[in-house]
């Protein structure tokens, strides 16, 4: 067992294991990090940021492509991230 009581992931990416992490974190299953939660999966940081402040923040994170490295970018009322997490709302 890990630090919240589910049963510990192989190394193997599992079908659909992501959606179940995030499926949990929603329910309040998961209620500290969920670093590891997903063994095999990318976990990275969530910006929203409005139009004014975007081009600044995408300016920056290629200056320190290393530290601040950009997965994904949606067009402005895209809720979906297509190439990272198909089917998942980025509000929820």
């Amino acid at each position: 067992m890990n630090l919240v009581g589910l049963p510990q992931l192989s190394a193997e990416p599992l079908p659909n294991e992501a959606q179940r992490v995030r499926s949990l974190i929603r329910q309040a299953t998961i209620t500290s990090t969920s670093r590891g939660q997903a063994m095999g999966f990318l976990q990275c940081n969530l910006a929203i940021l409005s139009k004014t402040h975007a081009d600044e923040f995408w300016l920056y994170c290629q200056r320190n492509a290393k530290a601040c490295q950009v997965l994904e970018v949606t067009q402005p009322g895209h809720t979906e991230p297509q190439r990272l997490a198909p089917g998942a709302d980025l509000r929820r």
